[in-house]
């Protein structure tokens, strides 16, 4: 594939990073199964005062990328071993889910978590309810760990199962829990033992909150951003509040990992979905892709099972991708798409918020750098 075919990208990309623009910090790889057919950092990263060039090595805080890359990988792995199904009822893991007399919620299952139709609100700012410094150790995260999983747990639906998606961080949250309780682990011990470890990714981690980042990360993360609730700058921890109150382990945010890692884990499902997956399993991952298949009598949607589908005429990933794609955002900057059709996905990694959390410059610039991306690979063929 030729230098030229990517200039326009790499203009793209470099015009994107630096004050008053999208972000100081972004990387890119565009992968066609494990092998990255390109890749390109831009900006600078690294402690405040000690930055240094943004590049391959470069953590950036992926927010939700932890829901498809940890906690959906998670449900199919145990759902693989006979030990979930898409189908199991949350209260049949969680009977607490039940109670408060809503005969709906009997309803709810996995496979609504992961679609988002289960009925459950978007977010609520349970952190207000916290203690806005880090927990004093061990015990005390995982106190206020199981707080936040109650009270996602007890949060009532908006609305009738099934009737309508909207994306839910209260969903994977109770999802974590429920995948947590049947694994009988942690979603980050889970992730390293079924996940990372067997696909040799040795930068991807969460940070728990009590300890902090070790120097190495601390020194190769992109600062991530203002928190007005913690009063400063967020780096190398948590930036998602709700994830920060319970310790940094989350199951909704909380996942730390360079761009590479992102496309070997995106390249695992990618390989699963053509039967050469490592750890995920090859008709899970198609039923999971599948998005008729997989909402069988529910309201339409974009959502498949763990992953978001394009927006006709709207969508992040630009107007060149093909139908049957695939992906996620991440509210920090992230994100990940994937296109079957091409057999190519494109992770683009940006610490957007740093230049305010109101900072809505991404929004353009996702679209048509997918757009100069799928025109370079166009014109490669």
């Amino acid at each position: 594939m030729t230098v030229d075919a990517w200039n326009d990208v790499v203009a793209i990309l470099e015009d994107a990073v630096g004050p008053g623009r999208v972000s100081p910090a972004a990387a890119l790889i565009v992968g066609r199964g494990e092998v990255p057919v390109f890749e390109h950092a831009a900006g600078v990263s690294g402690l405040p005062g000690r930055e240094s060039g943004c590049n391959a090595a470069t953590i950036f805080d992926l927010a939700s990328l932890t829901k498809p890359l940890v906690t959906a990988a998670i449900t199919l792995d145990l759902i693989a071993r006979g030990r979930l199904y898409f189908d199991t009822r949350v209260a049949d893991v969680l009977p607490t889910f039940a109670a408060g007399g809503d005969e709906r919620r009997l309803a709810v299952s996995v496979r609504h978590l992961l679609r988002h139709d289960s009925g459950l609100p978007a977010y609520q700012r349970y952190f207000e309810g916290f203690a806005a410094d880090a927990p004093a150790g061990a015990s005390d995260a995982a106190a206020r760990r199981q707080r936040m999983f109650d009270l996602a747990i007890a949060e009532p639906l908006e609305r009738d199962p099934r009737s309508g998606s909207v994306y839910s961080d209260i969903g994977f949250l109770v999802l974590g829990a429920l995948v947590e309780r049947v694994a009988g682990a942690r979603i980050d011990e889970l992730a390293g033992e079924r996940i990372f470890g067997p696909l040799g990714i040795e930068d991807a981690t969460f940070v728990e909150t009590h300890e902090g980042p070790s120097e190495d990360l601390a020194a190769r993360c992109a600062t991530t951003g203002p928190c007005e609730w913690r009063g400063g700058t967020v780096h190398g921890v948590v930036q998602d509040e709700n994830a920060f109150a319970m310790g940094g382990v989350a199951t909704h945010a909380g996942l730390f990992a360079t761009a590479r890692s992102v496309h070997r884990l995106v390249a695992e499902w990618v390989g699963a979905s053509a039967g050469r997956g490592l750890v995920l399993d090859r008709r899970l991952v198609g039923h999971a892709w599948n998005r008729s298949a997989s909402a069988a009598g529910a309201a339409p949607s974009t959502w498949a099972l763990g992953w978001d589908t394009p927006t006709p005429g709207a969508s992040s990933a630009g107007s060149r991708i093909g139908p049957g794609a695939v992906g996620h955002l991440g509210y920090t900057g992230t994100s990940i798409w994937i296109d079957p059709s091409r057999r190519v996905h494109v992770v683009l990694l940006t610490n957007r918020i740093a230049y305010g959390r109101d900072s809505a410059a991404v929004r353009a610039l996702r679209p048509r750098l997918h757009d100069a991306v799928f025109a370079a690979l166009d014109r490669a063929r």
